[in-house]
């Protein structure tokens, strides 16, 4: 059965793409033979800096690295975020990356979403303070003109 986890085999030192399975071309919308031979930087799947962040993440974890987060894009143009786990191999004497990717993208919009929430819900909280206040000084005031 094949994975639904977007993975790729990465090789070289640029890290070209080297093979990906059907989930990672779904995930990103390309067809397999576009994309072998190529880098993440020149499918515009990520930007040069992201790359070289990754890469020395992974020299820092002594080859192995996990929850990695990374920010992706698909062929369309539209940005994912991803949990990316990338492990050092060897594949025919030579060294590998092997590439996993988990799509939060959807758990990241939520998170989005609940922070945003928050913060609307604590400037009418503050609002509303601000009016209780006030009309707390009104009653107090109406309070002593009657007195």
């Amino acid at each position: 059965m094949p994975s639904p986890t977007p993975m790729a085999i990465l090789a070289g030192a640029n890290d070209c793409i080297h093979d990906v399975n059907e989930a990672w071309i779904q995930a990103f919308g390309f067809e397999r033979d576009a994309v072998l031979g190529k880098t993440g930087v020149e499918l515009d799947a990520w930007s040069e800096q992201d790359r070289k962040g990754a890469a020395e993440a992974l020299r820092a974890a002594g080859g192995e690295l996990c929850d990695f987060e990374a920010r992706l894009q698909k062929k369309a143009g539209v940005s994912l975020d991803f949990l990316a786990a990338i492990e050092s191999s060897t594949m025919d004497d030579k060294p590998i990356h092997l590439s996993v990717l988990h799509d939060v993208t959807r758990r990241k919009q939520g998170e989005d979403a609940l922070i945003r929430a928050n913060d609307e819900l604590e400037q009418r909280v503050a609002q509303r303070t601000r009016d209780l206040v006030l009309a707390k000084e009104a009653a107090e005031a109406a309070d002593r003109a009657k007195s």
